[in-house]
């Protein structure tokens, strides 16, 4: 193989790889614009379905969160976690930081929310022990965000730097809790990461088919020098 064959194997090598990547970027383009248009509602969140959550304790809790750390606090704007009780109860759900909602919680029996799948649904609990009574969640003031009532309560909440739970309850503090819970987010950073893949694997696969298209072209052939012609005396 001379130098020449091994320069345009080089090229169309390279050109499809780039190619790959062209594609790669514009299905995530695409599949963030469709999640624009198609999975926002009215107040321009991208919401999750709505799922049944229960615990015959006091409380539902989640695991900490860590807010840049598991969440970058850069990538949303707002969450909004909208809670429906199941029984007709007033309900109260709250964001607070895990080190006051673990000490709020001691002593009281809830479940923790450790590990959720979303399709098909299914929530992993891990139940704490504890003898004492809940206080009312609403008279406590740690709370970052909250929200209490009948019927359905939206909390949204600015996500910052810290470590945080998530705790759903009867507003009275009683024990059997059971609600439909969906989360929803907001971040105008999806359109745009979505265009800027766009512009990206428009501009791949401009330069994949340039790369290809020289690598495929045979080379000019010199001209045919023409035989030479025997002269008769």
């Amino acid at each position: 193989m001379n130098k020449r064959t091994g320069s345009r194997i080089a090229l169309f090598t390279v050109g499809a790889v780039v190619g790959l990547a062209a594609v790669a970027a514009l299905g995530a383009a695409g599949t963030g614009l469709w999640a624009h248009t198609s999975k926002r509602d009215g107040s321009g969140f991208y919401t999750t379905h709505a799922h049944r959550y229960a615990t015959d304790t006091s409380a539902l809790a989640t695991a900490k969160v860590d807010v840049a750390g598991d969440v970058p606090d850069w990538v949303f704007d707002k969450f909004r976690i909208r809670v429906e009780p199941a029984d007709g109860r007033r309900i109260f759900v709250g964001v607070g930081r895990s080190d006051d909602v673990t000490r709020y919680l001691a002593g009281v029996a809830h479940a923790e929310v450790s590990d959720v799948d979303l399709d098909p649904f299914d929530a992993t609990y891990v139940s704490r022990r504890g003898t004492r009574s809940a206080t009312p969640p609403a008279s406590r003031t740690f709370w970052d965000a909250s929200a209490s009532g009948k019927g359905v309560q939206d909390l949204v909440w600015k996500p910052h730097k810290g470590d945080w739970s998530v705790v759903v309850m009867n507003a009275d503090g009683s024990a059997g809790v059971a609600a439909d819970v969906s989360v929803a987010a907001k971040a105008q950073l999806v359109l745009w990461a979505s265009i800027g893949a766009a512009v990206l694997g428009l501009a791949l696969g401009a330069l994949a088919a340039l790369l290809i298209w020289l690598g495929a072209r045979r080379p000019p052939q010199p001209p045919a020098v023409p035989a030479a012609v025997p002269v008769t005396p």
